[in-house]
């Protein structure tokens, strides 16, 4: 409603930054991001313009639940990385600021 879409993060480093961000800040392990499988293709795709990313560091076993899945972003795992969980999962987001 205010113009603003989850998150798109293009590479590691960009993922370390805003990893430690909510971390150090809000104290926050685990986020939403902009990633998805919301049509069930099995493709996973940057809600903000469909397309597929470039940089996919998934944590242990995930990819693994079915669609539609969202993903997260998380702190927690040796080495930190990206979950997929269904979507309606209540954590906090992430978003980035109008295009």
């Amino acid at each position: 409603a205010i113009g603003r879409e989850l998150v798109t993060v293009e590479d590691a480093d960009e993922d370390d930054r805003l990893r430690q961000r909510m971390s150090v800040r809000l104290s926050v392990e685990e986020f939403w991001i902009g990633l998805g499988d919301l049509d069930g293709d099995g493709t996973y795709r940057w809600v903000r313009d469909d397309s597929e990313p470039g940089y996919l560091p998934w944590t242990a076993g995930s990819p693994d639940d079915p669609p539609p899945a969202c993903v997260r972003s998380v702190s927690n795992t040796t080495p930190p990385g990206w979950r997929d969980r269904p979507c309606p999962d209540p954590f906090p987001y992430v978003c980035d600021g109008p295009g």
